[in-house]
């Protein structure tokens, strides 16, 4: 059986020489804030909402959100908050791309971004602040022949299996009704996953002593005896 996983991503904007100058950052930075730079920041969906709602109550000349796409991924708290603020003008929103920058002294002083359309616009910007994380990349994946979702793995909500029997895929790779993006979300899908691929490869008595053993003890030691027990049953 296999539990699929994601890949990290490379920084959302990747252009030569960008992540040498002065005002680039990493969210996890958390640069000091001038009340006279342009603030870009960029990211994925839900990454970017932590550094949105920070900058947001910093001093800025202004605030801008970077997205490949014009409708993000979000909860409706979260899409609620960014619209009121994008239609207060305390958050401007550029729909596109970055293609290139501009530079004095070392420092960053405009991004280069295209819209959907083409159009190539200049934003003024000293700091820019980009939100890492992971994201789902199925590659060799998406030709073992999987149902898929939204661009994700589809699974079954009772040990998160796939369409193909033994296969199971949890985190950010898998989708079905309901999926949130959270870590918590993950580990239960994981439990859950890790109880369906142990009824099927143990019988039902060995299966059950997995469980108990994952229930009372969450140390290395127990899941070493799990292990150890899975490779003596596929070495009969």
């Amino acid at each position: 059986w296999s539990v699929t996983g994601v890949q990290t991503c490379a920084l959302p904007i990747s252009l030569d020489g960008l992540s040498e100058l002065k005002g680039v950052y990493h969210a996890s930075d958390d640069p000091a804030a001038d009340p006279h730079a342009h603030v870009i920041v960029a990211g994925g969906d839900a990454l970017i909402m932590p550094t949105l709602r920070s900058w947001v109550q910093r001093p800025c000349a202004s605030l801008t959100l970077l997205h490949r796409r014009a409708k993000l991924d979000l909860p409706a708290a979260d899409q609620q908050w960014l619209t009121q603020h994008i239609e207060q003008g305390r958050i401007q929103m550029m729909v596109g791309q970055a293609v290139g920058h501009q530079s004095s002294a070392g420092h960053l002083q405009n991004l280069n971004c295209t819209d959907p359309e083409g159009q190539t616009h200049v934003l003024p910007c000293q700091t820019l602040i980009q939100c890492l994380g992971l994201s789902p990349k199925l590659g060799p994946i998406a030709s073992w022949g999987l149902a898929m979702s939204k661009r994700k793995v589809a699974v079954n909500t009772h040990d998160f299996g796939t369409s193909v029997p033994g296969i199971y895929a949890v985190g950010d790779i898998n989708d079905y009704p309901g999926k949130r993006k959270l870590i918590a979300c993950g580990f239960h899908e994981a439990t859950l996953a890790a109880y369906g691929a142990a009824e099927r490869v143990f019988d039902e008595d060995r299966a059950e002593a997995a469980r108990e053993v994952f229930s009372s003890r969450g140390d290395d030691v127990a899941q070493f005896e799990v292990a150890r027990e899975r490779r003596a049953f596929m070495q009969r």
